[in-house]
Order: C-alpha cells, then structure tokens, then sequence
C-alpha cells in the first residue's frame, strides 16, 4: 500500500497494536521503509507505548511530529522527558507548531530542573524565533505554578503548585543570553523573570541593547539608564551609542546626561543631528529644543 490508503492505514495500525509488541514495533524504527516507519509509530501511539520516542529523531518530519503528538497527547511520561530533551538543538525542519508546543509544555509537565535547563537553552538559542522565545520564556515563569489551562490544547488541567525553585538555576544560566536577542513579548517576559529571580541584567547586554538600532526605545532608554547608575565601565560606550542614535528618545536622554558632563561634545552632537540630510524630522526637533535649553557658548 505504502501509506497510499489513509482509510487502510487507520485500520492496520489499530490491528498493529493489538498484535505486535512495543519492542517489535520499536524495532522498526530503523527500517528504510518510510510506509512501515509511520505505521509502526502511529500503532505505538494505539497502544499507548513510550516507545514512540524511538521516533522523535525520524529523518521524515510527519514521523517525528506524530511521535511528539503521542508522546504529548498520551501523557506518555518518558516519551513526554525524551521530547523535551529534543528543545535544545532542535532540528531545522522541526521548529514546527506540533512539534515545538508539544516539546516545551512536555518540559513543564515533567517539571524538573533538567527540563526548565532544557526549555532555558532553547530559548536562548539564535535559531530560535522570538514567537518561540516568548512562549518558552511563559514556560518558564509558570514552572512553580503551571498554569491550570493546557498549553497545547487549552482545555482545563489544574496541576498542583511544586515545591518552588526548580527552574532557578536555569533562569540565572540563560536568561542574560535571552535578553541579548530577544524582541517584543519574549524580551518583556524575561525581563520579568530576572526581577522575579533577582538576577541582574549584565553590562554587555545593556550596552548591546543601546547599540541596537532594531531594540525598543524603552529597552535603549532602559539600558542606558542602568548603566549610567551603575557607574559600568561599558557606560561611556553607550553613551557614544546613544549620542549617535537615530531614535529621538534615546537622543534626548544622551543629551540631557552629556550636556552638564561635557557640553562641548552635547553640543557637536547636535550639531551633527541638524546639518545631515538623513537626520529624521523627530530627531532634528529633538536636537533643536535641546540646544536651546543648552547654556554652552556658541
């Protein structure tokens, strides 16, 4: 048939799993036969076997992402450790919703200290896409206390509150890496977490969001801000960023903390601003208002 006949697939793997073993079946994991493969997974799936984890690294990507729906859907415990334990390094072709939802909410369902690292380095990873951050980072900062609504299917799950902590060590290894590339919902729920965990923002990423001419303007100001109080090294650097930004806002703050310091150089700042024609309207309007509170001789 080779898989050709849905109707006749459905059939033999129910008959599968009545008759053959979850070893036998497991067996064909290997098998070139991608018809047989499929087909030995969807019968553990009938036969609710953790097995199906002998899937979850198939080549073919229907394979693999109904291994991670067994595993997920069937509340299959060591299928549901062995998926989550896939986040990290996540294949290409498999950051698919199927496969990705399933895998980060198997890791919160198991609820380890293992699994919240797991769920912390794929979101720190560059591949992974700040969707996925976002929803990884939720993971996270509902670990103690899951959610009573399923993240993958929505219905009502109340799971009971675990004892605290299991996702801290993980927080503090990977948020400050989360922070470095992480956009919209993914960047606030991380900032979130390191108040909540108490771990401190690092002066590198501070300074690489004051430099980021893609970064919010609020997250610029932020980081510029914090750094100037923390009297960091990394500082003055930030404030040259800032001085040369083509955000208005953050302008504004680097010239309102220049101009006492060093109005000589608030002041070529502005200057700069006025005579370019790639100045942007907000920012010359910014550079105006400010040299005319400025004190600095012309």
């Amino acid at each position: 048939n080779d898989d050709a006949d849905a109707l006749l697939r459905f059939a033999l793997t129910r008959a599968l799993a009545r008759t053959a073993g979850a070893e036998e079946l497991a067996a064909l994991a290997r098998h070139p036969v991608r018809a047989v493969r499929l087909g030995a997974v969807l019968a553990l799936r009938w036969a609710a076997s953790g097995r199906v984890a002998d899937f979850l690294d198939d080549a073919d990507v229907q394979i693999a992402t109904e291994a991670a729906r067994a595993a997920y859907d069937l509340r299959l415990p060591t299928a549901m450790a062995a998926l989550a334990a896939r986040l990290s390094g996540l294949r290409a072709d498999l950051r698919i919703e199927p496969v990705v939802r399933r895998a980060l909410h198997a890791a919160l369902w198991v609820g380890g200290a293992e699994q919240a690292g797991q769920v912390a380095r794929f979101a720190a990873e560059p591949a992974t896409d700040d969707a996925w951050r976002g929803e990884a980072v939720r993971v996270l900062a509902q670990w103690d206390h899951p959610e009573d609504r399923d993240g993958v299917w929505g219905v009502w799950d109340p799971r009971p509150a675990r004892a605290p902590g299991a996702a801290h060590q993980a927080i503090i290894e990977q948020v400050n890496a989360v922070l470095a590339i992480a956009r919209g919902a993914a960047l606030a729920g991380a900032t979130q977490l390191t108040q909540r965990e108490r771990v401190p923002i690092s002066n590198d990423v501070l300074l690489g969001w004051t430099r980021d001419e893609t970064q919010y303007d609020l997250a610029r100001r932020f980081a510029l801000g914090m750094l100037r109080a923390r009297q960091a090294r990394e500082f003055p650097a930030a404030l040259d960023a800032a001085l040369s930004t083509r955000s208005d806002s953050l302008f504004g703050d680097a010239i309102a903390i220049a101009m006492p310091r060093d109005p000589g150089r608030a002041t070529a700042a502005i200057e700069r601003v006025l005579v370019s024609p790639r100045s942007p309207l907000a920012l010359k309007q910014v550079a105006v208002r400010a040299l005319g509170r400025s004190t600095a001789p012309a």
